[in-house]
């Protein structure tokens, strides 16, 4: 859709230039780019899931099935080894309905 929702500040910082995401494959630059911001989030999943102990409990089930679900597809991505152009990073069918029956067994 032509929109690019990466800071500009950071692909200057891993020489990322906006040609990079129209590519089949993904360059190294950019795969650097992507490992850090992966790395970034991971650790704001990290920090904000305790906060789901602060909400009422049936919130805190859908914030720790929210956290643990985009922990999932930060994992899919490393294991694409950050080619995301290239391929589709996925969590499995399996991998998906552990997270929900984890969901639902906090709701018991």
């Amino acid at each position: 859709m032509g929109r690019i929702y990466v800071p500009r500040e950071q692909m200057r910082k891993f020489g990322v230039e906006e040609e990079m995401f129209g590519q089949t494959s993904t360059a190294e630059p950019l795969r650097r780019l992507l490992a850090s911001e992966c790395e970034r989030a991971e650790k704001l999943f990290h920090l904000g899931l305790p906060l789901a102990e602060s909400v009422k409990p049936w919130l805190a089930n859908d914030v720790k099935l929210f956290a643990h679900g985009g922990l999932q597809t930060l994992r899919a991505i490393h294991r694409i080894d950050y080619d995301v152009l290239g391929s589709r990073p996925t969590v499995g069918k399996l991998q998906q309905f552990g997270l929900v029956l984890r969901a639902l067994l906090r709701r018991l």
